[in-house]
């Protein structure tokens, strides 16, 4: 791969993107917990449901620990909700307004059509860095968080900006994909 200095591309975030960035940091990081809810949730209705049609019969203290498991599942479920909706709030200057990113050597560069909302960060403002299957994500000491969706780039775009932030932010980037 040639070495690249900057990458431009056109980004437009909607909600969705918010709900995957939540999803992912939340619930996403560990597959075993996550099916494990999954789990726990369906033996629990699925306990409830036979034992209100007689087929079996269980103690009310199982029958609390069932009900509990189903409340705790949904109550993280409606925590995401939240995360998602705090990040869309924190980050509504950028809702549906198109913005132009260049992710180069030198800084991260987010232009709007509105100046005032438009912003420049330096690497050494950005603490972490972390690539998803969906999204790159960076995140600043001033507690903003860019939020790169790959669906607006390109095939070739990806593996440099995956580039680039290994570089800058080294040991800081976390990603599960090869750099070339």
């Amino acid at each position: 791969m040639s070495d690249v200095r900057h990458v431009e591309f056109d980004v437009d975030l909607e909600r969705v993107d918010y709900r995957h960035v939540a999803f992912n940091n939340v619930m996403g990081k560990n597959k075993f917990a996550l099916f494990g809810m999954a789990a726990m949730f369906v033996i629990s209705a699925g306990y409830l449901i036979l034992d209100a049609v007689g087929k079996i019969e269980s103690t009310n203290f199982l029958k609390l620990l069932a009900a509990a498991f189903i409340v705790l599942d949904l109550g993280l479920l409606c925590f995401v909700r939240f995360i998602a909706k705090r990040l869309n709030k924190l980050d509504f200057q950028h809702m549906g307004a198109k913005r132009h990113m260049t992710i180069a050597e030198d800084c991260v560069i987010s232009e709007a059509a509105d100046e005032e909302k438009s912003k420049e960060f330096e690497w050494d403002t950005l603490y972490n860095g972390e690539e998803c299957s969906r999204h790159f994500l960076m995140f600043s000491t001033t507690g903003l968080l860019i939020l790169l969706p790959k669906r607006f780039m390109s095939a070739e775009q990806i593996p440099q900006v995956r580039k680039i932030m290994k570089v800058m932010l080294q040991e800081k980037f976390k990603t599960k994909y090869k750099i070339d």
